[in-house]
């Protein structure tokens, strides 16, 4: 898996099996995410998919089963929210996003599992945990609705107060993504 994001127009990299999702106009910075897969048998490397996303990708982790889990901030009133967490969007702030692409072998199609917005929070980086969920940290504003979930020190005061954040994103069994701390 790799993942960019620059100011560059759609029109400068191939998208192959990607994701049909709108990028924005040019000059708005976007991501692009490609995934190699090398084989054994024919000692060739392979394209799996390459494709545009509305945000920067500032971390990527692939999980066991092979599905991409991204995080960065966006801007994009485009953004595609796919069982998504119950928070606003401010197109007027950086909005951290979360998202897993999955591909289909079958159909070599590229798919959103899941992808939300984090409320107006800047990400710093992702792991996966044994589990294959992503865990984010980074730092949010006193402004932000990121809601407290589980032993949580205290909100964030202060009028330009900012803090720490780490938040553990799992899927429900209806597929909506929820966060478990």
């Amino acid at each position: 898996l790799a993942g960019i994001d620059h100011e560059i127009a759609p029109s400068h990299l191939a998208v192959v099996n990607g994701l049909n999702v709108t990028v924005g106009p040019l000059r708005q910075t976007i991501g692009f995410l490609s995934k190699l897969e090398f084989s054994q048998t024919t000692k060739t490397w392979r394209l799996k998919y390459a494709t545009y996303f509305p945000g920067a990708i500032q971390a990527v982790g692939g999980d066991q089963s092979g599905a991409a889990h991204i995080t960065g901030t966006t801007t994009s009133t485009s953004f595609p929210l796919v069982n998504a967490l119950p928070y606003s969007f401010n197109p007027t702030v950086q909005n951290t996003f979360m998202a897993k692409l999955v591909f289909n072998e079958n159909s070599s199609s590229l798919s959103l599992a899941y992808s939300t917005i984090l409320a107006g929070a800047d990400v710093s980086g992702l792991v996966l945990d044994s589990s294959g969920a992503p865990v984010v940290g980074g730092s949010i504003s006193a402004s932000s609705p990121l809601p407290l979930v589980g032993p949580a020190l205290g909100p964030v005061t202060g009028t330009n107060a900012t803090d720490g954040f780490v938040a553990k994103i799992v899927q429900s069994p209806s597929g909506a993504a929820t966060i478990a701390y």
